[in-house]
């Protein structure tokens, strides 16, 4: 994942919307929605809700090393 991919699942995990994450990152929320059908598509899931899920188990099993 690049460096904004990451950024905005970690702002969707902490509860921002996918407008506020927009604004946080200095994105137009058009670009934001692409990216997470980059995400979508890298992770191989259907919905942002799906790969929120699975970044935060995968941040998750990361702090248990």
């Amino acid at each position: 994942l690049k460096e904004v991919h990451v950024a905005l699942l970690d702002a969707l995990a902490n509860g921002v919307t996918v407008s506020a994450a927009a604004v946080q990152l200095h994105l137009s929320r058009r670009t934001a929605n692409r990216r997470l059908a980059e995400i979508r598509d890298l992770l191989s899931v259907g919905t942002n809700a799906e790969a929120v899920s699975l970044w935060i188990k995968q941040r998750h099993n990361q702090t248990k090393i």
